[in-house]
């Protein structure tokens, strides 16, 4: 029998066996490849049972089943999950690279953003500044709206920022 037993089980088959040889009565679970009749691998999956105790029987019992296609699927499932997991860590490294560029092109925009919009609130407060006296009610009341705007867009900016980092 051992000569039907694939190369990699082997050492385990005798293991088994000699385990199952000190133990009388216990059903030992054992999993290996064995040679079918065309000449290609089987896996099957049983027990082995130590009964030379018993007068009747005096000998070690294994019952098997064919479980290759289960194993088959199994070693698929491994397949396509170390496929999978390789995509996932592909596509987290393209994600992170995406938000780094965000993150860049975000600071970047609120960098030229920020200048005109500073310059804007700066130059209307000095008009108001060197001019107010000399202007109306209504022209600083634009003025003050023209430096609120400003001031709103700015918040706007920086609360755009703030929702690119998360």
């Amino acid at each position: 029998m051992i000569n039907y037993i694939h190369s990699d089980d082997a050492a385990m088959v005798k293991a088994r066996f000699a385990e199952a040889l000190k133990s009388p009565g216990e059903s030992l679970p054992i999993e290996l490849r064995v040679r079918h009749s065309d000449g290609h691998y089987v896996w099957i999956e049983g027990t082995l049972t130590n009964l030379l105790n018993l007068n009747v029987v005096k000998a070690l019992v294994t019952n098997y089943r064919d479980v290759t296609g289960r194993k088959q699927a199994e070693e698929k499932i491994q397949q396509l999950n170390a496929e999978l997991e390789q995509r996932v860590a592909e596509r987290t490294r393209q994600l992170i690279a995406t938000n780094r560029e965000l993150e860049a092109f975000s600071y970047s925009v609120s960098h030229d953003l920020r200048a005109p919009l500073r310059g804007i609130d700066g130059w209307s407060l000095a008009l108001l500044e060197d001019y107010g006296k000399a202007l109306d009610d209504a022209a600083r009341g634009y003025i003050g709206r023209v430096r609120s705007e400003a001031q709103r867009m700015g918040v706007l900016v920086d609360n755009l920022l703030d929702m690119a980092r998360i």
